[in-house]
C-alpha cells in the first residue's frame, strides 16, 4: 500500500546534547514547496527546545522575500508600504501626504516599535478605541492606513491573515442638540433693541439712522422665534403681499419702467 504523504509536522522528540543543559528538539515537516525536511532547535531545557522549535515551525509555514517577515517592526513596514503605493502612483499625492501624517501623529508614536507578529487584534483594536475617543475621524483613517500595511505583510507571506479586519467598527459619537434658552433669547433681543437705538449727542437723519438700514416696505418685523423646526418659507407670503401693497401705493410714473 502506498504511503500518503502525512501532515506537515510528522513527529517530534527531544533529546539532550553531549553539552551540559542543552536540549535539542527534532522533528520532519513538511514545508510549503512539498518536501519534507528536518528541523531542530535548541534551548536550555526540554520545554524550550519545544517551543522554540514550534517557532520556526511557524516561521517556515509561509515563503517569504525576507524583505518583510514577522520581525519586521511596524515602522518599517510603513516605510515600505509609502514606497510601494509612492511607486504604483494609483493615490494621489495629496492621499499620501494625508497617510503619511496620520502614520507620524498616530500609528508609529504608538506601534512602530512593535514587530509584525507582535501587532494582534486585541493591540490594534485597543489603539484604534483610544483614538477615536478624542478624534474619531483620525481614528477612521488609521484603521484604513493600517489595513493596507497589513495587506502588504500578508501579500508579502509575513502573515496569514491580516489582523485589522477583526477589529472592532469604529462609531462616531452621537452629539447634543443644543437650543437658545428663555434668557439667552431675551439677551439677544435686548442687544438687537440697544443696537436699533439712537446714540446720544449724534446727530441723526433720514439717511442716518441707527441700527440696520430700514426698507420702506418693511416697517413691522416679526419677533425672532424660539422653534427651530419652524418653516422659514411659511414667512415668505406675507413679504409677498406687502410688496403688492407697496407697489400699488407708490406707483412709477409712466416712461420709467424697468
Amino acid at each position: 500500500m502506498a504511503r500518503g504523504r502525512g501532515s506537515e509536522s510528522e513527529s517530534s522528540e527531544t533529546y539532550r546534547r553531549p553539552a551540559p543543559n542543552r536540549y535539542c528538539a527534532r522533528t520532519r515537516y513538511r514545508d510549503y514547496d512539498g518536501k519534507t525536511r528536518d528541523v531542530e532547535a535548541v534551548g536550555p531545557t526540554g520545554p524550550a527546545a519545544m517551543r522554540a522549535l514550534k517557532e520556526q515551525l511557524r516561521d517556515r509555514a509561509t515563503p517569504n522575500d525576507d524583505e518583510i517577515t514577522r520581525e519586521t517592526y511596524v515602522s518599517t513596514l510603513a516605510n515600505l508600504w509609502i514606497e510601494e503605493i509612492t511607486a504604483e502612483e494609483h493615490a494621489q499625492p495629496q492621499t499620501i501626504n494625508n497617510y503619511k501624517t496620520n502614520l507620524r501623529t498616530s500609528i508609529v508614536p504608538a506601534l512602530g516599535n512593535l514587530r509584525v507578529r507582535e501587532a494582534t487584534v486585541g493591540r490594534l483594536d485597543t489603539f484604534l478605541r483610544e483614538v477615536a475617543r478624542t478624534r474619531p475621524a483620525a481614528a477612521k483613517n488609521a484603521k484604513v492606513v493600517l489595513g493596507q500595511m497589513f495587506a502588504l505583510a500578508v501579500r508579502r507571506g509575513a502573515l496569514s491573515t491580516s489582523p485589522v479586519r477583526e477589529t472592532g467598527r469604529i462609531r462616531k459619537p452621537r452629539r447634543t442638540v443644543r437650543a437658545l434658552e428663555p434668557e439667552h433669547l431675551e439677551g439677544v433681543r435686548a442687544a438687537i433693541r440697544h443696537w436699533q437705538q439712537p446714540t446720544p449727542g449724534k446727530p441723526t437723519s433720514a439717511h442716518r439712522r441707527p441700527g440696520r438700514h430700514r426698507r420702506p416696505h418693511a416697517r413691522h418685523r416679526r419677533p425672532h422665534r424660539r422653534d427651530p423646526g419652524r418653516a422659514v418659507g411659511r414667512h415668505r407670503p406675507r413679504r409677498r403681499t406687502a410688496d403688492r401693497h407697496h407697489l400699488r401705493h407708490h406707483r412709477l410714473p409712466q416712461g420709467h419702467g424697468l
